[in-house]
């Protein structure tokens, strides 16, 4: 019995948390307020993205490296360079996390650029 009210109460908050994510809007426009809780709420939830998908930066690297340079050598340089990132990014991602309701940066702006881990490369 009390595996199952541990099951239930589980999904519960589980719900309840996409609940209160899935409202974030990132829409901006005339329409659109982008205040200060929004941008606060961009902050966490980006910092909280890069904590949880800061490991993908190993194969992203990998694949990139592989194209550039050849397979054997883009495993590996892809692999060092992809496990840098994913210590930068998870380390900006738990700032992020910490430091969502203070405007560290300016204007919560990201400290790594891609904000996402799979968003296109800023040049």
């Amino acid at each position: 019995m009390r595996n199952l009210y541990t099951k239930i109460v589980s999904v519960t908050l589980l719900v309840i948390l996409l609940l209160l994510i899935s409202g974030i809007s990132f829409a901006k426009g005339d329409r659109y307020d982008y205040n200060l809780y929004t941008r606060m709420s961009h902050k966490l939830l980006r910092g909280g993205c890069n904590i949880f998908f800061g490991w993908v930066e190993i194969p992203k690297f990998i694949l990139h490296e592989t194209y550039e340079l050849d397979p054997f050598t883009g495993v590996f340089t892809g692999a060092y360079k992809g496990l840098k990132r994913t210590i930068v990014r998870t380390g900006a991602g738990i700032w992020e996390v910490v430091t969502f309701p203070m405007p560290v940066p300016s204007e919560y702006q990201p400290l790594v650029l891609p904000e996402f881990v799979l968003q296109d490369e800023v040049k």
